[in-house]
């Protein structure tokens, strides 16, 4: 009887780890991010590749972080706040993996409301710090980039974001207080 508990339990342990997702490329390209944006942008593949293949839990939320991390870091290390340089090869109406302003604000409209969706609560089953947290940072980061008419459109959905991830369990610890932070941001500005 030992033994057969014994078993069992090995064999539940041993199918846990062989479930487990494996997150050594993706966090071997993340730690490379800053070499050029081609790197940060293979660390975005690779993290979203762990959560197409149907992560779960742990691991579907430590991808989506580092997924969303990408976003993060490309917007605000590979952009800045000045307007865009003219490009004849680009058309109208169009953004080029640029280093202004337009493509900052692209980056980080793409990052909460696409990419943050991943963990969207409903698809979740609860409501998670994380996805606030990554939230509230990239619209905040949107609409520093924005126009003041642009921001007042953003506002209602920041406000939203931090008021809820202020909300959750674990949501004034996540980050170190991460959703307080970009609070303080939002009204210091």
């Amino acid at each position: 009887m030992l033994k057969n508990v014994v078993l069992t339990g090995f064999a539940l342990s041993l199918s846990a780890q062989v479930w487990a997702a494996d997150f050594s490329e993706a966090d071997a390209k993340y730690a490379l991010r800053d070499a050029d944006r081609s790197t940060n942008l293979a660390a975005r593949e690779a993290y979203k590749a762990i959560l197409d293949q149907g992560a779960k839990e742990e691991d579907q939320l430590r991808a989506a972080e580092g997924y969303l991390r990408t976003y993060v870091f490309e917007g605000t290390h590979y952009t800045s706040l000045q307007p865009e340089a003219a490009s004849p090869s680009v058309a109208a109406g169009t953004v080029a993996l640029g280093t202004g302003k337009q493509t900052r604000q692209k980056i980080f409209n793409e990052c909460w409301s696409q990419a943050a969706e991943v963990i969207n609560p409903s698809k979740l089953g609860y409501e998670s710090p994380v996805y606030y947290y990554f939230r509230s940072t990239c619209l905040a980061y949107e609409a520093e980039a924005s126009t003041v008419v642009q921001r007042l459109g953003l506002l209602p959905k920041l406000l939203g974001a931090m008021s809820s991830g202020l909300a959750t369990n674990g949501g004034k610890t996540y980050e170190g207080g991460g959703i307080l932070r970009v609070k303080a941001g939002v009204k210091g500005n």
